[in-house]
């Protein structure tokens, strides 16, 4: 059935309770595409807990474009990089705390 404002039928289908029919794509409007996005990638994720909001909003925009578990992915690779790096430098005597 496709998608409508970057909305896959899957994730239609969690929002609606039933799986989609053709109609149910074709007549998805803007304001519920808009409401889906906010509930699914923006709520559901706390990303009002965030102090920065580019860092809320490019998080949010990883999380609608590669999914949220593959964002999860990418975050926690990037923080257990950035802790190993920190304890290399620390432990390399190159950086003093």
């Amino acid at each position: 059935i496709g998608t409508k404002y970057g909305i896959s039928a899957p994730v239609l289908m969690k929002y609606l309770g039933h799986l989609p029919k053709k109609e149910d794509m074709m007549n998805l409007s803007y304001e519920t595409a808009l409401e889906i996005y906010k509930d699914k990638y923006w709520h559901d994720q706390d990303m009002e807990k965030f102090c920065n909001q580019s860092v809320a909003t490019i998080i949010y925009d990883g999380c609608v474009n590669q999914g949220v578990g593959a964002m999860k992915d990418i975050l926690r690779k990037v923080l257990n990089n950035s802790v190993m790096s920190f304890i290399i430098l620390l432990y390399s005597n190159k950086l003093s705390v």
